[in-house]
């Protein structure tokens, strides 16, 4: 069957801990596993990708990333590299170009044939006088570099394929630096594009469609999705994968995907990413993601997908985790309606299912799995506790509605309180951020009542 993308990627291009080797060897691996084809490394954090680009990588670094190549062989990916030189590139500068085409066959002699330059996330003006002097505007500066830089490698490098990131890689086309990038570019060279937004929410035909037109070739979409770099690390992004267009193929060259800090979580997120990129016209978001699941342990999906479901916002989502709005709406309504039992029943039967789902999930979840998303898991087990005690809380000081209520009613009533006390501090401990802190002032409001009561009963003993 015809793919329907050229380009199935992923690209390790997040800020934060990279990849070890070993973590990139079974990513690839993973990868051949549902038809990707390519995978770009493009570490932030390795100074030699980026800030110190002019260094060349030593042997060790050169035999590793060779093994990486040799895996990619045997599951049909092309492994390539990225260097990103913008931060302190001279365009017109002949030994700037000669460090880059030296750094690059470094790669191409391991038998790298995709050969990436990234010159994303730099100031977006020329930023040296040789250059201000010779060219009229950034676009025009990095056409003639990317121009110059391919020219060279297509004399030793067979099959190349050449990609660009520039350096506005987002937003709505047609603005002077698509449009001059695009005329001036060699029509070989292909460019990355992210969408309306860095992080983009949806991706329609029409976005494709006018970027193409800006750039003169259809693009290379790099999408940051799983990703949860920089304002996103508390962001565990394990959900579906929705709004791209399923008819995105025919107006681009690809997708590459941009996964998370977590290795082993991007897998789960990379399998079902697999069937929108292999049929995105029949793509159905939570079949696709429960296949992953399944595929990754089939005794725990159930349980899996409802933490997921609880760890939901995302760029693609930008909105709380509907299982956690549910869960408020219906205890609220039944409060509303006078229901007070059967919404304290309702939320301590949340809370304990919760308990049940971490402990299935802490006991079957692979050790590797485990150790990336354990604070999440931890967070997810404190909120269903939190959900007990909000229930546990209310049973107790309605106790003491009852003005004339025993000094040992009103002692269990603050024993109650300090449980409740120790359990929010633990949500001021938390780096992660999931479900809904909702909750959290839900259990605040409670607590408030509570206390209040007990001041008030203390006022009137007193008085008595």
């Amino acid at each position: 069957m015809k793919k329907k993308f050229y380009y199935r990627g992923v690209v390790e291009g997040f800020y934060g801990r990279e990849w070890t080797m070993e973590e990139r060897k079974n990513i690839i691996e993973y990868m051949g596993e549902h038809d990707y084809n390519l995978y770009i490394y493009a570490a932030k954090a390795d100074k030699l990708h980026r800030d110190e680009w002019k260094v060349f990588y030593d042997d060790a670094f050169l035999k590793d990333f060779k093994k990486l190549i040799d895996t990619g062989k045997k599951s049909n990916v092309e492994v390539s590299i990225a260097i990103s030189p913008g931060l302190s590139l001279i365009h017109s500068n002949e030994e700037d170009l000669d460090i880059l085409i030296k750094k690059f066959k470094q790669f191409s002699d391991l038998g790298v044939n995709t050969l990436c330059l990234f010159l994303d996330d730099i100031p977006w003006d020329l930023q040296h006088e040789e250059d201000i002097q010779k060219y009229d505007c950034l676009a025009q500066a990095q056409a003639d570099f990317s121009n110059k830089v391919f020219e060279k490698l297509s004399n030793f490098v067979k099959d190349l394929h050449f990609i660009l990131c520039p350096t506005e890689y987002f937003g709505k086309p047609h603005y002077s630096y698509h449009d001059i990038l695009g005329n001036n570019l060699n029509k070989n060279i292909d460019i990355m594009w992210t969408g309306p937004k860095v992080c983009s929410k949806i991706i329609p035909d029409e976005d494709a469609i006018e970027i193409g037109r800006s750039f003169k070739r259809p693009v290379i979409y790099w999408d940051n999705y799983p990703v949860n770099d920089s304002m996103m690390v508390p962001e565990l992004h394990m959900a579906e994968y929705i709004g791209r267009s399923q008819n995105l193929y025919k107006y681009s060259k690809g997708i590459v995907i941009n996964p998370m800090n977590q290795a082993n979580a991007s897998k789960i997120v990379l399998g079902a990413i697999s069937e929108y990129l292999l049929n995105p016209e029949d793509y159905n978001s939570k079949d696709a993601l429960l296949k992953s699941l399944k595929e990754y342990n089939s005794e725990i999906v159930e349980e899996f997908y409802y933490f997921i479901q609880c760890n939901s916002y995302s760029p693609l989502t930008l909105e709380t985790s509907k299982v956690a709005l549910n869960i408020l709406e219906k205890f609220e309504t039944l409060i509303k309606n006078k229901k007070r039992n059967e919404a304290k029943i309702f939320l301590k039967d949340t809370g304990n299912n919760i308990l049940k789902y971490y402990d299935i999930l802490n006991k079957k979840i692979d050790p590797k799995l485990k150790e990336e998303i354990k604070r999440w898991l931890e967070e997810f087990k404190c909120y269903g506790t939190l959900m007990i005690q909000i229930s546990d809380l209310i049973n107790t000081y309605e106790i003491i509605f009852d003005e004339n209520a025993p000094l040992t009613d009103i002692e269990k009533v603050k024993k109650e309180n300090k449980k409740m006390e120790d359990l929010l501090k633990k949500f001021m401990e938390f780096e992660t951020s999931i479900f809904s802190e909702n909750f959290v002032n839900l259990a605040w409001k409670h607590l408030k009542i509570s206390k209040g009561l007990i001041r008030s009963n203390n006022i009137i003993n007193q008085q008595n």
